[in-house]
């Protein structure tokens, strides 16, 4: 069963600003539904794929990271 959280819920949980989590959330293609009108609405996703797209995402800026550079001869 997803376990749901709402955009409000996990900033306040991880320090972060609902509009930092809102943009997050977007970034990186997590589904979600939005649910109210204005300063009342709240994006409810599901919190175990947002972390399995965000490993995802690290893994991949590690390997795009470029190598020590060659000495000139």
């Amino acid at each position: 069963m997803p376990s749901h959280f709402s955009d409000r819920k996990y900033a306040e949980d991880m320090g972060l600003t609902v509009e930092q989590v809102r943009k997050m959330i977007k970034r990186l293609d997590i589904s979600f539904f939005s649910s109210g009108k204005g300063d009342t609405m709240v994006y409810m996703f599901d919190a175990d794929e947002l972390n399995t797209k965000l490993a995802e995402s690290k893994k991949s800026k590690k390997d795009r990271k470029r190598g020590p550079r060659r000495k000139k001869a």
